[in-house]
């Protein structure tokens, strides 16, 4: 860069200067100009007040960090979001595959499959419970009829027994109770008619 006179009244003027990038910067006043017609980089850093240069880069550096803090804290929440997103997206897809499945014939069938084992376990316990009771009763009911039909071929005749009790096919509508109650006369006779003969 060329200077010119300082003893002229443009001296008073500032003068710019290109920097790295092309800018042009405005840096002082061209009275400050060293003599020379040619200055160089050591007298315009000497022009500069060098310690705000290093202030200058030290600011730049912390709002460049505080520049690049809150752009991750703001990436940190688009991230956030994202997942968010994704979570919410992929939680409502697969609850309405899961409703859409409910709805179709297969998960029908399937239930219906289901309940009709479950219907089946439940027959086949309930018949095998009935056959065991009609077991217990008809031993029981036999067992009458043979105590009775000894009764009769003996001749003993018990008190209290009504027309169905003494047939040879008792009701069904005997109790645990009166079943007993026979029992134990239809024994007691026994012993009765034992000792007679």
């Amino acid at each position: 860069m060329r200077t010119r006179d300082p003893l002229k009244s443009w001296a008073h003027a500032f003068f710019y200067v290109k920097n790295d990038w092309g800018l042009i910067e405005k840096w002082g006043r061209m009275k400050d100009l060293p003599v020379p017609l040619h200055v160089g980089e050591e007298d315009i850093l000497r022009i500069l007040n060098f310690p705000d240069v290093k202030h200058f880069f030290i600011e730049d550096q912390k709002v460049s960090g505080e520049k690049v803090a809150v752009l991750e804290a703001e990436n940190k929440k688009f991230w956030t979001l994202i997942a968010e997103k994704e979570a919410a997206l992929f939680g409502l897809k697969s609850s309405r595959i899961i409703e859409d499945f409910k709805k179709s014939i297969d998960f029908k069938i399937i239930i219906q499959d289901h309940l009709q084992e479950a219907c089946e376990h439940i027959y086949n316990v309930e018949v095998n419970a009935l056959e065991q009771q009609y077991k217990d009763e008809g031993f029981t009911r036999g067992f009458l009829k043979g105590v009775r039909l000894v009764q009769r071929k003996a001749g003993v005749k018990f008190d209290g027994l009504t027309t169905s009790q003494a047939s040879e096919d008792p009701s069904s509508d005997l109790d645990g109770a009166e079943i007993e109650s026979e029992l134990r006369q239809a024994f007691s006779s026994d012993d009765e008619s034992i000792d007679v003969e």
